[in-house]
């Protein structure tokens, strides 16, 4: 890996290790993070919370790979 590669991977590492760990502490201390598709809401809000979420870990995925590659 060449020094771009180094630094664009430690900005990812960075910025999804605090967006994820902040979601596992909060959830740890019994807050709960992704309330968008509970309770009695449509079936379509459900929905794009589960799209929102997979699109979320798929692009850090994507990103990651992409600075690798």
């Amino acid at each position: 890996m060449n020094k771009i590669q180094i630094l664009g991977f430690t900005v990812l590492v960075l910025f999804y290790g605090s967006y994820f760990g902040k979601a596992l502490l909060q959830r740890s201390k019994g807050i709960i993070t992704d309330r968008m598709g509970k309770g009695s809401k449509e079936k379509r809000t459900f929905l794009i919370e589960v799209i929102l979420k997979m699109f979320t870990y798929s692009m850090a995925a994507v990103q990651t790979i992409s600075v690798i590659v």
